[in-house]
């Protein structure tokens, strides 16, 4: 009797432990910089990552808001997407603002410009899940 509880809780608490570490391994690790904020050049002439600027952090708070998919990271190295995110400032009825969704080696995966950088980062999410999941590595869309 006492392995059949036994068993019954172990199995239990497999059924809770599992699903919660399958949900965060199956998120999209991504990379979000703005502009020019993910490379300078400094006076030798070699380019290194920077600072975070106000493109880039407000790109990293939409995605957190707006993409349950994925994960934000800030090591580009431990990413499984880079978003270079850009707004012109041109007014509000212009398509100023763009996302641009790569792979960590350079393979182009979206591109788009928006009205507002609120869609570009929503559409940088769609095209990012479909990517992940085309690979066999479904990422949750909420």
């Amino acid at each position: 009797m006492r392995r059949i509880v036994s068993a019954i809780l172990a199995a239990m608490l497999w059924s809770v432990v599992l699903p919660a570490v399958g949900v965060a391994a199956g998120k999209a690790k991504v990379f979000v910089t703005g502009d020019d904020s993910w490379q300078t050049t400094d006076p030798k002439g070699a380019q290194s990552p920077s600072g975070v600027n106000a493109t880039a952090a407000e790109g990293i708070k939409l995605f957190m808001e707006q993409c349950p998919a994925v994960e934000v990271n800030m090591r580009r190295d431990k990413a499984d997407y880079v978003v270079a995110l850009s707004d012109d400032g041109s007014g509000a009825g212009r398509k100023g603002r763009r996302a641009v969704v790569f792979t960590p080696d350079g393979q182009i995966v979206f591109a788009n410009s928006t009205r507002s950088l609120k869609n570009a980062v929503k559409d940088a999410c769609r095209a990012i899940s479909t990517d992940w999941t085309a690979k066999g590595t479904p990422a949750k869309q909420e």
